[in-house]
């Protein structure tokens, strides 16, 4: 527990601490000497990336923190997974069009589970958006809600990709805060994946990482079925 909050703290000071770094760099560069009206435009608008960055690494752990909180669960009411599924896959599809990736979605229906639409949503657009980021045009991307093994009384929800894969040495650490996903062409904090999680046991369910033999990653989330 040590480790992980000294390692936690001094991630989140380097998250936080990169972008106010870049702010001041371009503020103090931008005042060095008189610049035109579209330098100054340019260095704000610069500035405001940053801030961006920061809004987005703030926020993100402030929804982290109150993840932990056991309120969030006086909200829950029975929610239709497959549901949950076809409307975040609505976002997605064209922008897989768009990059050339075959999106193929499969969908039981009548699976129902004790939550909140809009964190299940957030959870599945967490791993689309990182497998989007890391299947090549021509790939595929999977999304699927289907009874886990017979008895189990899980929903499994998978989202599998043919990108380059993750090493099974980062199988467990990959859902620890500020983890990357390798391969991905544009870096985040390293937040989604904790998130994912976090969201995933606030469900009473849990996520893993499939061990793939060749390329792609499959992760798959396992919440409790519940009964009408």
């Amino acid at each position: 527990a040590v480790e992980r909050l000294r390692r936690f703290s001094g991630d989140a000071s380097h998250q936080l601490r990169t972008p106010l770094a870049a702010m001041r760099s371009i503020g103090e560069v931008t005042l060095s000497r008189e610049r035109s009206p579209e330098e100054y435009r340019q260095a704000l608008a610069n500035m405001l990336e940053a801030v961006q960055r920061l809004t987005r690494v703030t926020d993100q752990l402030l929804r982290l923190a109150r993840l932990e909180r056991t309120e969030v669960q006086a909200t829950f009411h029975l929610v239709d997974a497959g549901q949950v599924a076809r409307q975040t896959a609505e976002i997605f599809r064209p922008l897989c069009e768009e990059k050339g990736i075959e999106f193929r979605v499969e969908v039981q229906d009548g699976l129902q589970v004790s939550g909140h639409e809009e964190l299940l949503m957030e959870m599945l657009a967490n791993l689309l958006d990182n497998a989007l980021r890391v299947t090549p045009g021509g790939g595929t991307i999977l999304l699927q809600v289907a009874l886990s093994d017979a008895g189990s009384g899980q929903v499994l929800l998978t989202v599998a990709d043919t990108g380059p894969g993750i090493s099974p040495d980062l199988t467990e650490r990959i859902f620890e805060l500020f983890a990357q996903v390798p391969g991905a062409k544009t870096a985040g904090a390293g937040l989604g994946l904790a998130i994912v999680a976090a969201i995933a046991k606030v469900h009473g369910g849990s996520v893993g990482l499939v061990p793939m033999p060749a390329h792609g990653a499959t992760f798959q989330i396992r919440i409790p079925v519940r009964q009408a």
